[in-house]
């Protein structure tokens, strides 16, 4: 008998040593141990299931679970917090009794900081392997470990192909290019990190620029685990800046003007050119518009009908006169063009402009050569024609008559002979001044050739085409004419032609006028006017 008594106390004693065992256990794991009945409440909870809920055990015991345990042996769940947080857990499941009834025992362990750091590095690998950029990740002894998709678009090197390779099979080592181990001594130096520009070959053996980032990743305790390289291509950006200093230079150093303006047309940058012909430097203009510039040659509406074909066809060219500083009126050829951004609205104007001051004097002077005689400077035969349209024309509308005076010097063939040509240029200048002082308002004067000339008069009252002739006469008879010591006189034969009685055309009129004073000239000089019958002499 006290053998069994002995033995049920030594049961005892186990018993209440494992109960112990498992209540150590279960209240110092880190993990949440929940043990739940058949119908789902909880029956025991651990402190550290307590603060997983966080609620405490006397709340949690008798609760409802809330999650099916039946068939279930280990899942993840979201378990939303009384704050308003949710964590991720991870629970295992096992079946048991619990006083002398099937319950579930539920081992759950927060998961959160683990799911967030596999996310951090999915992300990262994705990052990684989608990146524009080329990566390159480094093993303590600098040996390839590991590079993206982007490193084999920009070199043509195969991930394979790269294990355990140096690094520096992609760098160029030239005079001013740093050393693959000269960089990453360059980065120790700067807190780990070195960046700038570097040559780099591929595996073509073409060779271009990279943007290079040089990387020391430590643990800890401050030991070299890896060392990462991050570049790009940047043969494009090298090409644009190239093409943005070209322009740069082809900006200051072009001889037209060239202006930048803002949407509100007021100055953002100009050239040098621009104050070599305005006199304006950059610093005096930049903020304020073109205006500053206006001649007031040209009105309001000209403005407004240039700026209406910029904004809405995006260009305009044409002629204009502006004002320097100086004051003083220029012509110049400009040309403007809006510059829109991707919305299509217009962020710039830019503004390409010279100096036609010279061009304008160069096209008067030929077209002086066209219209009128080198010599006297009055209007040639082309000019005379064309007035003599206009002056026809006049004629007709307003039914009024017009007179043609053809004018041929007397004995100007023997002034050329006796004295020279350049008397008889001297001659034909004095007599065009003579002329053009006697003639009157609606009395136009021509050189049509050699000693001829012609009178335009807006009349065909003969009385009065009788007087300009006779002004004509006396201009040249009160001149003094002297070459070398000897005196001498010039006169006049003029024939006459009237509108519209002795011709409607300007040919016709002239040619009548022509006959008329070769006949006049046949008598001995004087003035003729033209008839019909004088065809008949001939």
């Amino acid at each position: 008998m006290l053998d069994a008594i002995t033995a049920l106390k030594n049961c005892q004693h186990q018993r209440q040593l494992s109960e112990s065992r498992f209540h150590n256990i279960v209240n110092n794991s880190i993990d949440g141990i929940l043990i739940v009945s058949d119908e789902g409440s909880i029956l025991f909870s651990n402190p550290a299931a307590s603060s997983l809920f966080g609620r405490s055990q006397e709340d949690l015991n008798g609760a409802p679970f809330g999650f099916p345990l039946v068939g279930a042996d280990r899942a993840e769940l979201d378990i939303p917090l009384p704050a308003g947080q949710i964590i991720m857990v991870e629970m295992r499941v096992a079946q048991t009794e619990w006083d002398g009834h099937k319950a579930f025992l539920t081992q759950l362990r927060d998961i959160t900081q683990r799911k967030q750091m596999e996310e951090s590095l999915r992300l990262a690998a994705k990052v990684f392997e989608n990146s524009s950029e080329a990566i390159l990740i480094l093993d303590p002894r600098m040996k390839l470990l590991s590079s993206n998709s982007a490193v084999t678009e920009i070199t043509g090197y195969q991930p394979e192909e790269l294990l355990n390779k140096d690094a520096n099979l992609f760098f160029v080592e030239q005079q001013n290019i740093l050393s693959f181990q000269q960089l990453f001594n360059k980065a120790f130096k700067h807190r780990g990190r070195w960046q700038g520009e570097v040559l780099c070959h591929a595996k073509d053996n073409r060779k271009f620029p990279g943007w290079l980032s040089a990387i020391v990743v430590r643990d800890n305790l401050g030991v070299v685990t890896h060392y990462v390289l991050i570049f790009s291509d940047i043969t494009e950006r090298k090409a644009n800046e190239n093409a943005l200093r070209l322009a740069a230079v082809v900006f200051e150093q072009s001889i037209e003007a060239v202006i930048v303006l803002d949407a509100q047309e007021r100055f953002v940058s100009v050239n040098r050119s621009f104050t070599e012909i305005t006199g304006y430097t950059a610093d005096e203009v930049l903020g304020l518009t073109p205006r500053i510039l206006k001649s007031e040659r040209q009105d309001i509406h000209f403005y407004r009908s240039m700026w209406r074909q910029i904004n809405e066809h995006g260009h305009w060219q044409g002629e204009i006169w502006n004002r320097r500083k100086s004051g003083e009126i220029y012509p110049e050829w400009l040309s403007v063009t809006a510059v829109r951004n991707d919305d299509g609205k217009i962020d710039n104007y830019i503004g390409i402009f010279s100096d036609i001051t010279e061009r304008k004097r160069h096209e008067e002077y030929i077209h002086h050569l066209a219209f009128f005689d080198p010599l006297t400077h009055l209007p040639n035969r082309a000019l005379l024609m064309d007035r003599m349209q206009l002056a026809l024309a006049s004629a007709e509308r307003n039914s009024h008559g017009l007179g043609v005076i053809f004018i041929d010097l007397d004995h100007f063939k023997e002034v050329n002979d006796i004295y020279g040509h350049n008397t008889g240029d001297e001659v034909l200048i004095a007599s065009a001044q003579c002329f053009q002082a006697a003639l009157r308002h609606g009395e136009t004067l021509a050189r049509i050739g050699g000693d001829e000339f012609v009178v335009i008069v807006e009349s065909a009252d003969r009385e009065i085409l009788v007087s300009v002739i006779e002004r004509l006469q006396s201009a040249l008879a009160n001149h003094s004419w002297e070459v070398n010591n000897y005196n001498f006189t010039i006169g006049l034969s003029a024939g006459i032609a009237i509108y519209p009685h002795d011709g409607v055309s300007a040919t016709e009129l002239l040619k009548n006028s022509d006959t008329a004073m070769y006949h006049a000239k046949k008598s001995g000089g004087g003035y003729r006017f033209y008839s019909t019958t004088l065809h008949m002499r001939d």
